[in-house]
């Protein structure tokens, strides 16, 4: 388990799709929010009313999810980069680590076992694949001491 400041509360966001271009958005932003890497301008959290709300700031979400993709997270965040230039190289490069970190928190999910039209009689029941989604949510919770999760679903 990674350490704790008992003071502070830690937030986990479970995505499913996580290695989607709008998850490895959400990600590198919040990484490079924490490590003052990018301005903060223009986050509404911080202005006001909602300054007030006493929401966990981006240096307090712990990321972690699943996606059918086995290829690494950082390949899909350069991905933004290469394509959109969403995410500058500069940005990529400060959060490398982070993304790493991120990707053992990150379970891959064959497709097939979100997707009903490619339903196959060799597939576990729902029930079991429900069990396991939420085996894999609690062990993410409890191996990064936190003290809630919040899942998002970010699947296309």
């Amino acid at each position: 388990m990674r350490t704790r400041d008992p003071a502070r509360r830690r937030v986990g966001a479970w995505i499913v799709g996580a290695k989607g271009d709008i998850a490895a958005t959400v990600m590198v932003g919040a990484r490079a929010l924490a490590k003052r890497v990018v301005s903060d301008t223009g986050l509404t959290t911080n202005l006001p009313p909602l300054d007030r709300l006493g929401l966990v700031g981006p240096g307090d979400i712990v990321f972690g999810g699943t996606d059918v993709s086995g290829a690494p997270l950082r390949a899909a965040a350069q991905a933004l980069n290469t394509r959109s230039r969403t995410v500058s190289a500069t940005t990529l490069d400060a959060v490398a680590d982070d993304l790493a970190s991120i990707e053992q928190d990150i379970v891959c999910c064959p497709q097939h076992s979100w997707d009903p039209s490619a339903v196959t009689e060799d597939l576990p029941p729902l029930s079991e694949l429900v069990d396991q989604t939420r085996g894999h949510i609690r062990a993410f919770r409890e191996r990064n001491g936190l003290d809630r999760v919040v899942v998002v679903n970010l699947m296309s």
